[in-house]
C-alpha cells in the first residue's frame, strides 16, 4: 500500500512517440485531420489508440485541445484492461480501476481535481480485500484496514492529514495482536508493546523518553 502523504496533482498529459508516415505534397489538410490523432496543425486532438506488436489494442483515450479528455483504457497484451480512469482538461477525476490479468479488479481509487479523494480500496488476486483507505484531497485520513489474503485482519491504523495519528495494530495471521502503539504527527509516541504469536509479550517500548 502507499502510505500516506501529500500525493502529486497529476496532469495527465501522456508524452507517446508516433512515427508518422509521409505523404507527400498531394495531400490536402482535411485528409490529415484527426490522422493518428494529430490535426493539421500537429496538435493532439481525437482518439489516440496504440497496439502490441501482435495487434492487440494497447491502450485507448482521446485528447481535445491537447489535453487528455474522457476515459483512458490500458491492456494487457491477453486483452484484458489492465487499468482505466477518466480526465478532464488533462487532469484525473472519478473513478480510477486496476485490474489483474486474469480479470480480478486489483484496485479502486478515486480522483476529485487530480486528487486522491474518498474511499481507496486495494484487492489480492483471489478478490479479497487487501486494504481500505479514504484520501481527503490527495491526503490519507481516517481509518485505515489491512487484511491478509485469507480474510483476517492484518493491520489497523488512522491517518490525519497525510500522517500516521492515533492508535495502530498490528496481528499475526492467526488474529492474535503483533506490535500496537500509538503514532503522533508522524513518529512513534508512547508506549509500544510486541507480542509473540502465543500472545506472550515481547517487549515493551517507551518513545516518550
Amino acid at each position: 500500500m502507499k502510505k500516506g502523504g501529500r500525493m502529486k496533482k497529476l496532469l495527465v498529459l501522456l508524452i507517446i512517440s508516433i512515427s508518422l508516415m509521409s505523404y507527400g505534397n498531394s495531400i490536402k489538410k482535411d485528409q490529415l485531420q484527426n490522422r493518428n490523432g494529430m490535426d493539421y496543425k500537429n496538435r493532439k486532438d481525437g482518439e489516440w489508440i496504440g497496439y502490441y506488436e501482435n495487434g492487440q489494442i494497447e491502450y485507448k483515450y482521446n485528447y481535445k485541445d491537447e489535453l487528455a479528455n474522457e476515459e483512458f483504457i490500458k491492456y494487457y497484451e491477453n486483452g484484458q484492461i489492465e487499468y482505466k480512469y477518466n480526465c478532464k482538461n488533462g487532469i484525473l477525476n472519478g473513478e480510477s480501476i486496476g485490474y489483474y490479468e486474469n480479470g480480478q479488479i486489483k484496485y479502486k481509487y478515486n480522483y476529485k481535481d487530480g486528487f486522491a479523494n474518498g474511499r481507496s480500496i486495494s484487492y489480492y488476486k483471489n478478490g479479497q480485500i487487501e486494504y481500505k483507505y479514504n484520501y481527503k484531497v490527495g491526503f490519507a485520513n481516517g481509518a485505515v484496514i489491512g487484511y491478509y489474503e485469507n480474510g483476517q485482519i492484518k493491520l489497523k491504523g488512522i491517518y490525519k492529514d497525510g500522517e500516521l495519528n492515533g492508535e495502530w495494530i498490528f496481528y499475526y495471521e492467526n488474529g492474535q495482536i503483533k506490535l500496537k502503539g500509538i503514532y503522533k504527527d508522524g513518529k512513534l509516541y508512547g508506549e509500544w508493546i510486541s507480542y509473540y504469536e502465543n500472545g506472550q509479550i515481547e517487549y515493551k517500548y517507551n518513545y516518550n523518553s
